[in-house]
């Protein structure tokens, strides 16, 4: 379980602290409550962004603050069930598969060379069968 501690100022991060300019993240997720779930990749600074709220799925470039959504699908996601998640990027393009519903996005920030990636949790969720892989090298 990942937990928000509002004393921290930030909502829970897990870092892999691999740069991979291409990848694949497939997890399984369940929020507790109204929460969001988010996954992510950076470089010094945040590059984009798939964000996953009880509305539905979007994808995210932060060339601008605050980050601009490029994509989003409405999609019921309830809470406290599992949820397989889908997320690849490579180049300037990003996707996401939710459950069986697909989201692309291209802008040219997400091709920015990236140095993490990373989960993040906007109160509490849960996370099994995590698995990340891809290429270092473009």
């Amino acid at each position: 379980s990942v937990l928000d501690l509002p004393e921290q100022k930030h909502i829970p991060v897990l870092h892999h602290k691999v740069g991979l300019a291409s990848a694949t993240i497939d997890v399984e997720f369940l929020t507790e409550g109204a929460g969001s779930f988010l996954v992510g990749c950076d470089s010094d600074k945040h590059i984009g962004r798939v964000v996953i709220n009880p509305a539905g799925i979007s994808i995210a470039e932060d060339s601008v603050k605050p980050s601009h959504t490029i994509a989003t699908v409405p999609m019921p996601v309830k809470p406290n069930e599992w949820h397989r998640l889908h997320v690849e990027w490579q180049g300037d393009q990003m996707a996401a598969n939710l459950d069986g519903k697909e989201l692309r996005a291209q802008h040219p920030f997400l091709a920015t060379v990236k140095a993490r990636s990373w989960l993040a949790a906007g109160k509490s969720v849960k996370i099994r069968n995590l698995k990340i892989s891809g290429e270092a090298k473009p």
